[in-house]
């Protein structure tokens, strides 16, 4: 870690560096679409392209008080064909840390607590290994708490959570370590309906949202129907609405959830450094390096810091959850002057896309020469041309079927998942496809002890003894066949379990060796969109790539992809429905 004078050098030059669009006069100049000058154009037309590869969301970045973009793209309810506006309100996910580390730095600039408190100043019975537990450690996630203690959509009041966070063990002496700790944020938001007597969400909406012209940001204050929200496009979990979250929910509050715009939260970075949430010294305090995340990142209070590749620091924060695919970024470039503000509301190709756009819009800013996605003419196609299940020449195969316009690919076989998934853990994906294997067998014997020593929790046996005993009504087990792992933020290993009485498609979710949940899902897909009856094409967002798949004559496909080129003879003809 860094010695207390290097924090304090970094806060000040922080504290120092040029204010994003900070002036006031911009709080109420925010045209509904922007799309100014040559980067702005630029900015757009690689979003308007990037929408035909399935982004979804809203947009606004802005330099020197200048707003260069403000558009939204693609869908916001697959049930009614709503499209996104800039007005759309999107889940923020864990965004929603920085208002509570700001409402809490609120009332430490009021003088009503102070960062230094232990939280025995406002919790009653704090067990004796927690006492020493300090808000400035909830604040930096250094306070030794897990992550999470229950699933967001689970009905629990304030007081319950607090119980049961304080019943689990900590994972490490408080101000020892860095974990990140949702629950961290919920006991802060606890903190804040302590002391000022109202329910968190007012006082927010009170004290820093409705002041700085922020009508749009909140949750169960807000008067929010589904044609206002950007809702999920997973078809498994009915397409799910940001907004349907109670104040019951206290696994999700203060950590995650709120609502907002891009507009809401340009108003809110101008109001942050203007000064009129909190104080000079409070906002050093925010940006400051407190705790080292890993690499060149560190957390301040509600953000993470980072050096910008193009010199000075960034200030930035990410949220997103899956399976509803919602996400949200912010980030500020401070020696650029430069604030990036991204939603999405459906992944692609399987992950949150938010953090790479800014990536790329910042890239485009400097000027920098990215590649852009091809632009897709309209195509006419034929399922027969192009379904079936092929054999590649290295080992594995791929499902091929058109499905609403675009190519599905399906890969079965780790040697197969591998080739459309690459990932640099290589053969230590083998390990995880052994470990889902050898805990599905111990499940089926009935060895619930060593299969919870699998999982990543106190309460592993627990889980896994009533997991398994849920899948009762589908009979005896029979067999296990596992399809193979990709690897995303943890590694997934894809397996179907065949029962007496029929199949269960199941993801387990591995990390460090240990599995941290289990979840129904078939094998990953790929998406790929038609240049012609007989071609098709994906772009990475991460490296600029193509993907391009060429259907030949006599029952060959074609894969360019990472640089190599790999061939499948069909095996059989599949059904589509498109």
């Amino acid at each position: 870690m860094n010695s207390k004078q290097l924090l304090l050098t970094l806060g000040i030059l922080i504290a120092t560096a040029p204010i994003p669009g900070a002036r006031a006069s911009d709080q109420d100049k925010i045209p509904d679409e922007v799309v100014a000058g040559e980067t702005g154009t630029m900015m757009h037309e690689f979003l308007r392209r990037l929408e035909a590869f399935d982004f979804h969301g809203s947009v606004l970045v802005a330099r020197k008080g200048e707003i260069l973009l403000h558009n939204a793209y693609g869908i916001a309810d697959v049930k009614t064909g709503r499209r996104n506006t800039t007005n759309t309100l999107f889940s923020t996910g864990s965004v929603t840390k920085q208002f509570t580390a700001t409402g809490i730095m609120r009332l430490v600039s009021e003088g009503k607590l102070s960062t230094d408190d232990s939280i025995t100043e406002f919790f009653k019975g704090v067990p004796k290994d927690k006492e020493k537990i300090t808000v400035h450690q909830l604040l930096s996630h250094s306070s030794g708490l897990e992550s999470s203690y229950g699933d967001d959509s689970e009905e629990i009041q304030r007081d319950d959570l607090v119980r049961r966070v304080f019943s689990r063990p900590l994972m490490f002496d408080p101000g020892t370590e860095y974990e990140y700790s949702n629950a961290g944020y919920s006991l802060l938001a606890a903190i804040i309906e302590k002391i000022t007597k109202e329910r968190y969400e007012d006082y927010l909406r009170e004290n820093l949202y409705l002041p700085n012209g922020m009508e749009n940001t909140g949750l169960t204050s807000l008067s929010v129907h589904r044609d206002k929200v950007a809702c999920s496009q997973n078809p498994s979990i009915n397409y799910l609405s940001p907004s349907m979250r109670t104040e019951k929910n206290w696994n999700l509050i203060g950590n995650g959830g709120q609502l907002s715009t891009p507009s809401d939260m340009y108003r809110w970075l101008l109001a942050l450094h203007r000064g009129s949430l909190v104080p000079k010294e409070a906002r050093k305090r925010m940006f400051t390096r407190h705790v080292r995340e890993g690499g060149n990142y560190h957390y301040g209070y509600g953000w993470s810091i980072f050096p910008s590749p193009w010199g000075g620091d960034v200030i930035w924060h990410n949220g997103g959850a899956m399976p509803p695919g919602w996400s949200c970024a912010v980030y500020q470039y401070l020696d650029d002057d430069a604030i990036f503000i991204v939603f999405s509301n459906k992944p692609m190709d399987g992950q949150h896309p938010v953090d790479e756009i800014v990536t790329r819009l910042a890239q485009i800013l400097h000027g920098k020469k990215i590649p852009l996605p091809p632009a897709l003419p309209s195509t006419k196609l034929d399922p027969a041309l192009v379904s079936g299940t092929y054999r590649l020449s290295g080992g594995g195969s791929l499902t091929t079927q058109l499905r609403e316009g675009r190519l599905q690919i399906i890969p079965a076989g780790q040697k197969a998942i591998s080739r459309i998934f690459p990932s640099r853990m290589g053969r230590r994906l083998q390990k995880y496809n052994a470990k889902s294997q050898e805990m599905v067998e111990l499940l089926a014997d009935g060895n619930f002890a060593e299969a919870g020593e699998l999982m990543d929790s106190p309460d592993g046996e627990k889980f896994v003894q009533g997991w398994w005993k849920s899948l009762g009504a589908l009979g005896e087990f029979q067999e296990i066949e596992v399809h193979g792992t990709r690897v995303i933020e943890e590694a997934q290993t894809y397996c179907r379990l065949d029962f007496e009485k029929g199949k269960r498609d199941l993801v387990f979710y591995w990390m460090d060796g240990r599995c941290v949940g289990i979840g129904s899902g078939k094998p990953p897909e790929k998406v790929l969109y038609p240049l012609s009856p007989t071609h098709f094409v994906s772009y990475s967002l991460m490296s600029g790539d193509l993907i391009e798949a060429n259907f030949e004559p006599k029952g060959t496909l074609t894969l360019s992809l990472h640089g190599s080129t790999v061939k499948g003879v069909i095996e059989q003809e599949s059904e589509s429905d498109s």
